[in-house]
């Protein structure tokens, strides 16, 4: 992963805002006490880390993921095969040691019935969106397709997908679509020394995140149901706020001196209604490339360009109390860099794909030729 600066990717499994915001004042984030978890874990990984790219999925799994999967209070079964299918999942992860015991006991029955989780693992290598072998994405050779399948074919509703440098969370509802999941990069929590930074793996990784019951309620389900509520409650203000944006936005483009000059002319006021339709258009365009990784912000490279940055510095001096003086030029040209960027495509300006890449979104909607009206 991309020096990111959040702690965490989300692909479309949550709302980012809710996981930023929203999740911090809850009873579980208050409460939390990584610590020992992180010291354990970053001593396995600072022991093991000379190896851990060398190892083969057998011996990552046994030197350092199920170590790591002990630390965080999980009791799972290994290689238990699906009821019925010829399909051999990796971990089957159960609320108490009973029901990992019961299932055991029990090798004829449905090894998932008593589980709350599917999980997978894959060596440190692989990656987790595409074929090994080149070929088609809804595949078993591809690491997000396989766990979508034992999703499918067991009991659980939450999976975990491993290559112990990755760790994502995958839910029944949406897994069939491959690109919505939670990730973090475990190393990288761990280099990175911050104890709320680590809540983002603590948290959401533990035994407790986990429902405690087969079909029962989980911190997993109460951080996807509240993404759910915060974005429609964004829905339902979503009107409102354009309106308001629309507003702001064409007093800005009447405060120029031109344009309020000629504010009575019929022509003008419909040129600065056009102007702000088209900059709220771009503007929503990023915020929703960017919520979707589509404009990668993950990608060190991109989020110094970004609108997320720019948005946040913004937030930033406001909540300082510092004025945002009308004389400053700065943000203004750091959006039409943007737009300049995403209407010609990363390849325009001869950044190397290794950096980052952005196809050229030449539609119309970032023509600059457009600006000149």
């Amino acid at each position: 992963m991309s020096q990111d600066p959040r702690p965490f990717r989300n692909s479309n499994l949550f709302s980012n805002h809710y996981l930023e915001k929203l999740l911090k004042e809850s009873a579980e984030w208050r409460q939390a006490e990584p610590e020992q978890a992180y010291a354990a874990i970053k001593e396995i990984y600072e022991r093991k880390a000379h190896a851990l790219e060398n190892y083969n999925e057998s011996q990552l799994e046994e030197n350092f993921i199920r170590p790591v999967l002990r630390i965080l209070g999980h009791y799972f079964g290994v290689q238990g095969k699906v009821l019925g299918k010829d399909r051999t999942p990796d971990y089957a992860f159960y609320p108490d040691e009973e029901s990992r015991e019961e299932a055991e006991a029990h090798p004829g029955e449905d090894y998932y019935r008593r589980a709350v989780a599917v999980g997978d693992a894959k060596s440190w290598k692989i990656p987790l969106d595409k074929s090994r072998k080149g070929l088609g994405i809804f595949e078993m050779q591809n690491p997000s397709y396989q766990i979508d399948v034992y999703l499918r074919d067991t009991a659980p509703k939450w999976a975990i997908l491993t290559s112990g440098r990755l760790w994502r969370l995958y839910h029944e509802s949406t897994s069939y679509k491959l690109d919505y999941y939670y990730e973090v990069d475990l190393p990288a929590l761990l280099a990175a020394g911050d104890l709320e930074r680590f809540k983002y793996f603590y948290l959401f990784f533990r035994r407790e995140a986990l429902p405690r019951q087969v079909d029962g309620e989980s911190f997993l389900d109460r951080v996807r149901e509240g993404s759910v509520a915060y974005a429609q409650e964004i829905g339902e203000d979503l009107k409102e706020n354009v309106y308001r944006a629309m507003k702001i936005l064409a007093q800005g483009f009447l405060a120029e001196s031109t344009a309020c000059d000629a504010a009575a002319d019929q022509q003008a006021v419909a040129r600065v209604q056009e102007n702000s339709m088209r900059l709220l258009y771009r503007l929503l365009f990023i915020f929703y490339a960017e919520s979707r990784s589509l404009l990668d912000v993950s990608n060190r490279y991109y989020y110094e360009l970004s609108l997320q940055k720019l948005k946040a510095d913004v937030a930033e001096r406001l909540d300082r109390d510092e004025p945002l003086l009308s004389v400053r030029y700065s943000y203004w040209e750091s959006l039409k860099n943007l737009f300049s960027l995403i209407n010609g495509g990363s390849e325009s300006r001869r950044i190397p794909r290794e950096e980052f890449y952005i196809p050229a979104y030449d539609g119309g909607l970032f023509d600059p030729r457009k600006d000149e009206n």
